[in-house]
């Protein structure tokens, strides 16, 4: 515990464990040009040998080390200096914070919410907008949110795309191998590799398959109602046109 909260609270907060983080977003993203993750369920979402490798060379890890050099380092730096127990403690104590499970929506926010809005579920880079009590309070959070925007950009090259759509416009499998290795689909991306585990891919691909069609649930709760209105219906029919052509047998 002692290393974590002497190496990583500095950027990271672990709200699960009392450690707020040291910067707002904003100020985070125009410092290292992206806003440093909770690592609250880090011990659960991410493979393990992904966070010790993390931990050790984060470009090479997330597979951006093309991006990256001496003269413009990783805004995290590689803790390869350390012994591999010292990894391997650091790592275990993440899984031991985590929690036992989480959410679709929560594995979407803590995965990718940082740098990819979802407008068709009210997803910001913030998480989820809020109800506001007056229309400025509201323009501020945009500007707040366009300002992030623009300081991602700087970082990455360009705005990550919104991702409302992507479930229905790519499907599960270009999704899940993209998460997996982005170089692998567009060689010389900035996007990193993500890292998480295939329990977590799948409850990401689920929260992207529902913002794709938002109104499934809505839909399938439907269903039983519009069928049984049609059995009520055909029986009410059959035995009213008994009952019409009864005379003319």
């Amino acid at each position: 515990m002692a290393a974590v909260q002497m190496h990583c609270t500095g950027c990271h907060s672990i709200e699960s464990e009392g450690f707020a983080a040291p910067m707002d977003p904003s100020m985070a993203v125009a410092t290292y040009g992206v806003n440093p993750p909770d690592l609250s369920t880090a011990g659960l979402i991410y493979e393990e040998k992904f966070l010790a490798a993390m931990i050790k060379n984060p470009a090479k890890a997330m597979k951006v080390d093309h991006k990256f050099d001496m003269n413009n380092p990783h805004p995290m730096p590689a803790y390869d200096w350390m012994s591999d127990q010292e990894i391997a403690d650091m790592v275990a104590y993440l899984k031991h914070i985590a929690p036992s499970s989480i959410t679709a929506e929560q594995a979407y926010v803590d995965s990718c919410a940082r740098c990819h809005d979802m407008r068709y579920m009210n997803m910001t880079l913030f998480g989820k907008k809020p109800e506001f009590g007056s229309k400025q309070d509201e323009l501020k959070f945009d500007i707040a949110v366009a300002d992030y925007k623009d300081a991602l950009k700087e970082y990455m090259g360009k705005v990550p795309p919104d991702l409302s759509m992507m479930f229905g416009s790519r499907g599960e499998h270009w999704i899940s191998t993209f998460i997996e290795n982005p170089q692998s689909h567009l060689d010389g991306t900035s996007m990193p590799r993500v890292g998480i585990t295939s329990e977590t891919a799948e409850l990401v691909i689920e929260y992207l398959e529902r913002s794709a069609d938002p109104a499934k649930d809505q839909r399938n709760a439907l269903g039983p109602w519009v069928l049984g209105f049609l059995l009520i219906f055909t029986v009410i029919a059959y035995f009213w046109k008994k009952s019409m052509w009864r005379d003319l047998h």
